[in-house]
């Protein structure tokens, strides 16, 4: 007489939860159905996918908008493939509950290879991304129109780099400062300068720098409305020089000549009237006055969003 079998079918929701440990790290689903090696093989090959693709990025002779995206396409798109092909081979794998062998069949067993992962994640993000680059997003207006708030742009994190004049860095105002709130601010003199202002206009070694009037620009920030005039501003050094505001006449469109000593920067936002930079100093004014080396983390890349318009290039 011949022996019929049992076959255990799972139901849909277990396996609908099944898929979704794929969204954690691709590969999870099939290491639960028993497929090791190639669950393993999978999750390895996602966790490695972002790690590489920063590594190439460093790599780029020009790190700019239209190298790097190219770059993040990809890995994306590799990262959704990992993630879409282990939810499928997931699916097709769990209609049946087959033998339960070998470690991974029990939740608490999955909960700790979830942790596992989630450690390693961590880990490659703050060690090897942040380390290297850094997405951050604009949180007030001192630096428009070059940067308005809400925009967002890529930085190169480092402490080892030639800074010069035209740069927009990444900086915190203290030394030792062990935040993570930075400051995005451009390089107007560097060390051995002298730099004054005079009726909104930089002197560098006591030459004006090139200005060169542009259309205004009508702003309405959080309510306000205003019309800002718009000039083409070119540092000594600068390649094609960068828009800066100027809303209206204060006293801080004048700086008395201050003679940069080693080591020694000073910033200035391109919203000339509504930026707190290097013309104000702590003492006095709360400000971060002029800025030491060792309070410079990075260099500002280039912006990829826009706020209002989305993914945008943008010059720096």
């Amino acid at each position: 007489m011949e022996e019929t079998i049992a076959i255990e079918k799972r139901g849909f929701l277990r396996r609908v939860g099944i898929g979704l440990l794929n969204l954690h790290t691709p590969g999870l689903g099939l290491i639960r159905l028993g497929r090791y090696r190639l669950g393993l093989a999978i999750a390895v090959f996602s966790l490695a996918i972002l790690p590489t693709t920063i590594f190439l990025c460093a790599l780029l002779p020009n790190q700019t908008y239209d190298a790097f995206m190219p770059l993040a396409v990809f890995g994306f798109a590799l990262l959704t493939c990992c993630v879409v092909a282990s939810i499928v081979l997931s699916w097709r794998a769990s209609p049946q509950i087959h033998h339960r062998q070998g470690p991974f069949w029990r939740w608490y067993s999955i909960l700790g290879l979830v942790v596992i992962f989630s450690v390693v994640s961590n880990h490659l993000w703050k060690h090897v991304i942040d380390r290297n680059y850094r997405n951050l997003v604009v949180v007030a207006e001192s630096m428009g129109p070059t940067l308005f708030e809400g925009d967002r742009l890529v930085a190169k994190m480092s402490d080892y780099f030639e800074i010069s004049r035209g740069d927009v860095v990444v900086t915190v105002d203290e030394v030792g400062d062990t935040s993570q709130t930075f400051s995005i601010r451009r390089v107007a003199a560097i060390p051995g300068d002298t730099f004054s202002m005079k009726k909104g206009v930089v002197f560098i070694n006591n030459k004006p720098v090139t200005l060169q009037p542009l259309p205004d620009i009508e702003r309405d920030h959080r309510g306000n409305k205003f019309v800002a005039k718009r000039f083409r501003e070119q540092l000594p050094g600068e390649a094609s020089g960068h828009e800066i505001l100027e809303i209206e006449e204060s006293d801080y469109d004048n700086f008395a000549g201050v003679k940069l000593g080693e080591n020694q920067y000073f910033l200035l936002g391109d919203n000339r009237d509504n930026s707190t930079d290097s013309r104000f100093d702590r003492e006095r004014m709360g400000g971060p006055g002029i800025i030491n080396r060792s309070q410079i983390k990075g260099r500002a890349l280039f912006r990829y969003w826009r706020t209002g318009v989305g993914l945008q290039e943008g010059k720096l």
